[in-house]
Parts: structure tokens; sequence; C-alpha cells
């Protein structure tokens, strides 16, 4: 067993560009597999489980509440939402015909921060493959620009692709997820100041956005970096 932590993926809600006032854990638990063996309504589902967040001063703050929602009508499948020492239970199954009002239980209790959340455990997950800052900008004539990163930590054989187009293409690939950036090209990458030069801009709105992969995995630009451009 490794005795700490490795960053699996992170990343920023897509919002469609609307503020997000509120980012919050959420879970869920419901009956599976097929209608004849999962679905009949008698097996009950349950999912236990208990939580922390961490603030951006690192603070560890444990979960002590969960809220769940209700319906305006009564639901066929039973469900039920309860504490017990220190999980926080959520089941399902078996029939019961009521209407469930919104609520949430509370801990009584609340413990302590586990062995599996101290600070040698989890050093791992705030290590990035590479590392991008200082994106900028730079309008050359009405169809081409000039953009700007500064890389800090490269990483082992790594590469780059640099995507850009006049919508937001987000941190896909080109692989049908409905987001699709117009043009791509990889780009030669080195540690400190990088400029590229874009090209055939025909549209009056800049995306653009910088992906390095190395041995160690696979990162983005924080943000997408949008212009509009005189033309």
């Amino acid at each position: 067993m490794k005795s700490e932590w490795i960053l699996f993926g992170s990343g920023k809600q897509y919002n469609k560009q609307k503020k997000i006032t509120d980012l919050w854990t959420g879970k869920f638990v419901e009956v599976i597999g097929a209608p004849e063996s999962g679905r009949t309504g008698h097996r009950q589902r349950v999912v236990a489980t208990k939580g922390w967040c961490v603030t951006e001063l690192g603070e560890i703050l444990p979960l002590d509440e969960l809220h769940y929602n209700g319906a305006n009508k009564p639901e066929f499948t039973a469900k039920e939402w309860s504490v017990k020492r220190d999980k926080f239970y959520m089941k399902t199954g078996g029939f019961r015909g009521r209407v469930v009002e919104k609520g949430h239980v509370t801990k009584e209790t609340v413990e302590g921060i586990p062995y599996y959340l101290s600070e040698v455990m989890m050093r791992q997950l705030y290590v990035l493959p590479a590392h991008i800052r200082n994106p900028t900008t730079e309008v050359k004539s009405s169809n081409s620009a000039v953009v700007t990163v500064t890389i800090d930590k490269l990483g082992t054989d790594a590469k780059a692709t640099i995507y850009w187009g006049d919508k937001d293409g987000l941190t896909y690939d080109n692989k049908g997820s409905g987001f699709l950036w117009a043009n791509k090209r990889e780009v030669t990458i080195t540690k400190g100041e990088n400029s590229y030069k874009i090209d055939g801009i025909n549209s009056h709105e800049l995306y653009w956005r910088l992906r390095v992969v190395n041995n160690e995995g696979e990162t983005w630009l924080d943000e997408t970096q949008h212009i509009s451009l005189d033309r």
C-alpha cells in the first residue's frame, strides 16, 4: 500500500460562462441492475459516506450535514437519510407511497482528521505534471495574433499542443464531447517563456488554450484565453 495519495485529476466546473455562486460536494444512491433483478423494489441499496472539504488556506474541515431534496408528489420507492456514528447513510429500496419533504440530517459529534488526510499523505495532491502561467495575447493584425505562456515546470519528455478557434473547446481534444476546437497545432515547448503565432483568424473572436503532455501526466492552461479582434 502506498503511503500517500496520487493526483488523478482536477479542474473547474463548466457553467456556461455564468457565475458560480455555490460549488459543493454531492452524492446519490440508486437501485442498479436489470429490471428483473435490481429494480423490483424489494432490494434495498445503502451508501455510507463521510467526507471533508479543504479551504483555500488549506484547512481541512469535516462535513457535518447532509442535505437532501424532497419531491412534491408521492414516491413509491422508499428513501431514507440518517446518521450513525461518524457516517451519513442514504438508503433506497422497498415501497412507501408518501411525499418526502426536503430536509437534512446532522452529526452530533464530529471526528478528527484521519491519518489518510495528513500533510504527508496529501502532499502529492498538490503536484501538477507541468506548471503553465502568465498567458498573454498580442493582436498583430485583423487575422493574426501572438500568444505567450511561461513554463515553470516542464516535466519529462514534454510535448505541447495549442488549440484555438472562435469558440471555447474547454479541455477536450476534439473527441466528440460536444465542445470542438476549430484548430490545433503541435508546438515546441521549453522551460521559460514560449510564444506562438496564430494566423488565418477569420472571426471577431479568438479563444485559445495550451496543453502539455509529459511522462508524468497532462496539464492544460488553467483558463481558456479570449480576445476580440477588430475586423
